[in-house]
């Protein structure tokens, strides 16, 4: 018999504030340049959810394609400075009545490990805080 083995994956459901950009090699587009700022709806050392405003959604396929990135600063309670992170939209939910706003999956592709650890330290106090 096969013994499956799962990772558990810690992850917390709270609200952090995330500023982010489009970035892409491929493409140039004014709507690029502008910051935009949301919450995240859930986050683990992996990845989070968020809200997010996409202004054009023909970058939806880009996005989904990997063809363009999120830079991406979490500004976590009680860090010293902004936790950076190149992000990679893993999935998108669909866009309602034509509107720019969705809730995506976004997982970390590039993040320095002392910004990693930054997080994983973040989500034991978050969890500490919901036990209690």
């Amino acid at each position: 018999m096969e013994e499956r083995r799962t990772l558990e994956v810690v992850h917390v459901q709270t609200e952090v504030t995330v500023r982010y950009k489009f970035l892409s090699k491929e493409r140039q587009d004014p709507g690029m340049d502008l910051v935009h700022e949301t919450t995240s709806k859930d986050i683990s050392k992996q990845g989070m959810i968020i809200s997010m405003r996409v202004p054009n959604q023909a970058w939806t396929v880009e996005l989904l394609q990997r063809k363009m990135y999120l830079g991406l600063n979490l500004l976590l309670p009680a860090a010293e400075n902004p936790v950076k992170a190149l992000g990679e939209v893993a999935w998108m939910e669909a866009f309602e009545d034509g509107g720019e706003t969705t809730f995506a999956g976004v997982r970390f592709k590039e993040i320095r490990s002392d910004d990693r650890d930054e997080i994983f330290r973040f989500l034991i106090r978050a969890q500490g805080r919901r036990t209690v």
